[in-house]
């Protein structure tokens, strides 16, 4: 079965329109907690740097458990209603972003946190719908779509939130334009997939909701002890991780001063070096060593960039060091998520995925959190990030040597 590009557009598109509630977001935020849009000129610091690890903690909180619960209903009321779903609540949720700066009214941005968090769960139902229409012979192809598509997501998504917030660049833009465009955007993939999308799922039996189910997954994670060892070890590098790349931005707009594009540049080179791991290193490396191993060389890279920031880096060093973090951030991720896999059979693949996914979202909530470690130094927790990403790496290593899996 071939899918026609025609047919799968529109959920590409909504792939790209998920990934601006992650990659777009984060510039806009640090440029607007730095700046004091919303605090009066004498907030205490540990007051803005509160709501900020707030702003960036909410996301990922709600999507903790929104992700499994759109998942539930795409597989009871299909794939196309719960798309258009997901479309409508990010509208709505950059709708609410784009009003409180507009307003210079925190809570909307708050509750736009939130419910982009909620309804960021259409990766998972395109990815799936993809599935329901492929055969095993274009499998491979079609999901390939999907990473093709993620990579211009972690690029565009970022640029575009520093140019269209820059004033510099055209008089009418602030930093409620990207989100104002976003949620136009997002309606317009809402009407497009409404209309034009065909349902790919057919029901075959019942299934009941639970909205705590994410937690059982996270507790189921830690009961077997293989899966246990390697869902810490993928929590502390995520967590170490997040703190890079939430607050590498915030040591750039305080330190060297940086506009709104130049935050949005930044972002997406980020995102150059995610694309770089994920589509160019990972198919040379994957060939000859284990996923394991793989694993814990790359994370051993991306700590030691990171430590580098305990030292007060220049711009120019900022952005040598972000594009190695990037490519092997990615090379780790995807050879954990593979990890994951391998800990399970065909059948609970479903499953552990689900754990992989619920152990990374945990790990971005504590990331959020270390904005109130700020008064250290926007560079020190970055550092200190490297310092989690080393301890990860050195578990992974050890677990690579238990179970690690010999590439064929």
């Amino acid at each position: 079965m071939r899918i026609h590009f025609s047919r799968l557009a529109p959920c590409l598109l909504a792939i790209i329109i998920d990934n601006l509630g992650f990659g777009l977001v984060y510039p806009i935020l640090a440029g607007l907690f730095t700046g004091g849009s919303f605090f009066p000129i004498h907030t205490p610091e540990s007051t803005i740097d509160f709501y900020l690890g707030l702003a960036y903690l909410l996301y990922p909180l709600c999507m903790f458990f929104g992700a499994s619960l759109l998942g539930d209903l795409s597989d009871m009321y299909g794939r196309k209603k719960i798309i258009v779903l997901c479309m409508g609540g990010l509208a709505l949720s950059f709708f609410l972003m784009g009003l409180s700066v507009s307003l210079s009214f925190l809570p909307y941005l708050l509750l736009g946190r939130i419910t982009s968090g909620l309804f960021s769960g259409s990766l998972p139902i395109v990815q799936a719908s993809i599935v329901d229409q492929s055969l095993p012979a274009n499998k491979t192809i079609n999901m390939t779509l999907i990473g093709l598509t993620l990579s211009i997501g972690l690029i565009l998504g970022p640029f575009l939130g520093g140019i269209l917030s820059d004033p510099l660049i055209a008089k009418p833009f602030s930093y409620s334009t990207p989100f104002y465009f976003s949620a136009v955007l997002a309606l317009i993939c809402m009407i497009w997939i409404l209309f034009s999308f065909q349902e790919t799922f057919r029901k075959t039996t019942k299934k009941s909701l639970h909205f705590l189910r994410p937690i059982h997954i996270f507790i189921e994670a830690f009961v077997n002890k293989r899966l246990r060892l390697l869902s810490f070890v993928f929590l502390i590098m995520q967590a170490g991780f997040g703190l890079f790349f939430t607050l590498g931005i915030v040591y750039l707009k305080t330190n060297c001063d940086y506009s709104s594009w130049q935050l949005g540049a930044f972002n997406g080179w980020i995102g150059v070096g995610f694309t770089f791991g994920m589509l160019f290193i990972a198919r040379v490396v994957a060939k000859k060593y284990s996923a394991e191993s793989i694993a814990a060389i790359s994370m051993y890279v991306t700590a030691f960039s990171q430590l580098l920031f305990f030292f007060h880096l220049s711009q120019p060093w900022v952005w040598a060091i972000a594009f190695p973090i990037a490519a092997s951030d990615m090379l780790a991720y995807t050879s954990m998520i593979t990890s994951f896999s391998n800990t399970a059979d065909e059948l609970s693949q479903g499953w552990v995925m689900g754990i992989a996914t619920a152990v990374m979202a945990i790990a971005w909530v504590f990331s959020g959190l270390g904005a109130n470690l700020l008064f250290l130094g926007a560079n020190i927790v970055v550092g200190l990030g490297g310092i989690l990403l080393l301890i990860a790496s050195t578990l992974m290593l050890f677990y690579s040597r238990q179970y690690g899996q010999k590439a064929a």
